[in-house]
């Protein structure tokens, strides 16, 4: 008995001297870091596993991305009391009023986010995230604008939104099926000071016009890499389409398109994070936030994809040559030029305005 007590004793303390000198050395498979999971509501070209991984390096949040579609979808979740499965969610300025007004996110206090102050000037106090209450609900972290996009080969004028309503073009032209941006662009080429908040009148109007010249229209397009294999094949040569579509063209397709901001104006927006006022994780939301920031994100996306992030952090070891082809030199003077529109209130309007035009 005595002898097998004295080896049981044996034993625990060689597991016990091991177990220690294993997590010591760091050969055991697990870390004395624990990481607090966020569930974010993303769109997959700003998320990947390798952002998941430096985040939770950083700051032990371990984040879980479930992609999102559409802001219009995202919306719709959050009003119908979706915001239950998420903590932090991605959605574009304009739709953010309407979470606020109805009471569906909680307050971010910018003083518990160090890096906010590090923010371009126009995304440090802007209104599209306050609510009536004084209170800032939401942080914008990229931004960017929807202009006109085409194939030099074959359109020389390129500096208005006409160049998608000229019939010169008939048959080589792509539309965004979207009511708020196709309806809002369309409003630009003919002239609109609003584009962004037709009333019933200047909807028609618009419709009738979009009526006319769908012979033009090639396709409707819904996602990035519809644009970039349409204008590789040439079945298309223009659209309104995103910065990353012309990078991805310019510089890995070597093609020569053109990406102006038309003398109307073109519509800017601003990826915006809020929080789901069900999110009983603030202290990883406020850590997560403030990763968004620093370089590790803010720089990556401009220099893979062409974004513009909110952060002046983006530049930290960016290269002269993206700094020159995103064009940060004159950064505040491409922001002059942008419109940066608020959701209409008959946004029903719209929606039914387009499935009109689609059905003609």
């Amino acid at each position: 008995m005595y002898d097998r007590m004295k080896r049981r004793e044996f034993l625990n303390t060689v597991a016990t001297v091991g177990v220690t000198a294993g997590v010591a050395s760091g050969l055991w498979p697990f870390s004395a870091r624990a990481e607090t999971e966020l569930k974010l509501w993303l769109q997959a070209q700003w998320w990947s596993s390798e952002f998941a991984d430096s985040c939770a390096k950083a700051t032990d949040v371990r984040v879980r991305n479930t992609p999102t579609k559409s802001n219009s979808t995202t919306l719709a979740k959050l009003m119908a009391g979706g915001g239950q499965d998420a903590d932090v969610v991605q959605i574009s300025h304009p739709f953010v009023a309407p979470l606020i007004e109805g009471g569906k996110l909680q307050p971010i206090d910018y003083g518990q986010i160090p890096n906010a102050k590090h923010m371009f000037p126009p995304f440090q106090s802007a209104e599209y995230v306050k609510g009536k209450d004084g209170k800032t609900y939401g942080i914008p972290f990229v931004w960017g604008y929807d202009s006109l996009l085409y194939n030099a080969d074959f359109i020389k004028d390129g500096d208005s939104f006409n160049v998608l309503f000229d019939d010169r073009y008939k048959g080589k032209i792509g539309l965004r099926d979207d009511p708020y941006y196709s309806i809002s662009c369309a409003a630009l080429a003919l002239g609109k000071k609003n584009a962004f908040r037709l009333d019933s009148k200047e909807l028609q109007e618009v419709k009738k016009f979009l009526i006319a010249k769908k012979p033009n229209i090639r396709t409707l397009w819904s996602s990035f890499s519809e644009v970039v294999n349409l204008m590789k094949s040439q079945e298309i040569w223009a659209t309104q389409g995103w910065l990353p579509m012309y990078w991805v063209l310019r510089r890995q397709e070597k093609m020569n398109v053109r990406y102006p901001v038309p003398k109307e104006g073109a519509p800017g927006w601003v990826g915006c994070f809020i929080v789901p006022k069900e999110s009983t994780n603030m202290a990883a939301n406020y850590q997560f936030l403030d990763w968004m920031l620093m370089p590790e994100w803010s720089r990556t996306i401009g220099e893979q994809k062409g974004y513009y992030a909110s952060s002046r952090r983006a530049l930290e070891g960016m290269s002269d040559e993206i700094k020159g082809v995103l064009g940060y030199d004159t950064i505040e003077k491409q922001m002059e030029q942008l419109v940066f529109g608020t959701l209409p209130e008959n946004l029903q309007e719209w929606t039914q305005a387009w499935t009109e035009f689609k059905a003609a």
